[in-house]
């Protein structure tokens, strides 16, 4: 369980002398942020996805993957914006026929995580989600789209596991 009163979650692994390396390189990232005095949202993205970079680097192995994953996510989130002159407004070219056509691998999907015990837990939903951005990938039309939703299920993949539940064994 990511947050439990009996055991305090692990640490990242990153000592304060790697942060006070990285910290002026984050303070020289969110001045080009502001440029104007206002926030930037692409520039605030990619400070972002600089920082999960740096703590993916610096962290302990097991965080690692989930970080990267949000670095991507990020970089593809100011990608989008970018291509789409800040506020996204655009087409998912995602047909009628299309969502009906995930419907049968959404129900799977469900009926896998539901199968076990009769209740969705936490990773098995953030997982059906992370299936469902990855449906949204497959039926999108643009390739920009297409990478969001797939950076997007990425990054939920990646935490998932930090959700799952310890098996309480009652002692006899």
């Amino acid at each position: 369980m990511l947050m439990s009163k009996e055991k305090p979650m692990a640490d990242l692994g990153i000592s304060k002398i790697e942060m006070a390396i990285i910290l002026p390189g984050l303070r020289k990232r969110l001045k080009r942020s502001l440029p104007y005095g206002n926030l930037d949202p692409i520039e605030g993205l990619r400070t972002v996805a600089w920082l999960c970079k740096k703590i993916s680097k610096a962290s302990n192995k097991e965080y690692q993957p989930l970080f990267m994953a949000w670095e991507h996510a990020m970089n593809k989130t100011a990608d989008l914006l970018v291509k789409e002159d800040i506020m996204a407004k655009f087409e998912l070219g995602i047909t009628m026929g299309e969502i009906t056509g995930m419907l049968p691998e959404l129900l799977a999907e469900a009926w896998a995580s539901y199968n076990d015990d009769k209740k969705i837990s936490v990773d098995e939903g953030i997982l059906f989600v992370s299936v469902v951005l990855d449906q949204m990938a497959k039926a999108a039309d643009d390739t920009a789209v297409k990478d969001f939703f797939v950076a997007q299920s990425a990054a939920l993949a990646a935490l998932a596991p930090f959700f799952v539940e310890e098996e309480v064994v009652e002692p006899e």
